[in-house]
C-alpha cells in the first residue's frame, strides 16, 4: 500500500496575526466512545485531535480539523492557534485544546489514518470501544 503524502491544507483564518502559537498536524488522535456507538448506527465517525497541555495562559484559541477518506486511507489535517494571556488571566489548570472533525459514510473495515508524520491503524467498528490511538511503528507503517 502506498503511503499518502500529506498535502497541507491552509486553514488559517483571516487576521491570523493575533495568534502567537500555531501548531499544524500534531496532537493525539482520539475517538470518543459515544462516537463509536454512533458510527455503528449511522456510519458517521467523529475524530478528535487533542493537543498536549501547552500553557496555563491560553486565550483567543481557535481549532480546526478536516478529515477525508480515500479507500482505506483516512487523511486528517488539524490546526491549533492561540495567544498567550496575561499573567493575571492565567487559569490555575493547564489548557487542553481539542479539534473535532467528522468523516461521513465510513464503512466497516480496517483503515490507515494519517495525521502529520504519524500513522495509525483503526478498525471499525471496534470492540472494545476505542479511546486514543497509538501511532504505528515506522517498520509497520505502509511504505511509500
Amino acid at each position: 500500500m502506498k503511503r499518502l503524502a500529506a498535502s497541507l491544507i491552509l486553514l488559517l483564518p483571516l487576521g491570523c496575526d493575533d495568534y502567537g502559537h500555531v501548531v499544524v498536524n500534531r496532537g493525539e488522535v482520539c475517538v470518543d466512545r459515544e462516537q463509536v456507538l454512533e458510527f455503528k448506527q449511522t456510519g458517521e465517525l467523529a475524530l478528535q485531535v487533542r493537543m498536549d497541555c501547552e500553557s496555563r495562559c491560553v486565550e483567543n484559541e481557535e481549532t480546526f480539523c478536516e478529515a477525508s477518506i480515500d479507500g482505506p486511507i483516512i487523511q486528517l489535517q488539524s490546526q491549533f492557534l492561540w495567544s498567550e494571556a496575561s499573567e493575571q488571566d492565567c487559569s490555575l489548570k493547564c489548557e487542553e485544546l481539542a479539534a473535532r472533525c467528522v468523516l461521513p459514510e465510513t464503512y466497516p473495515g480496517t483503515y490507515t489514518l494519517v495525521h502529520g508524520r504519524d500513522q495509525y491503524t483503526i478498525e471499525l467498528p471496534s470492540n472494545p470501544l476505542i479511546d486514543c490511538l497509538a501511532p504505528m511503528d515506522e517498520e509497520a507503517a505502509p511504505s511509500e
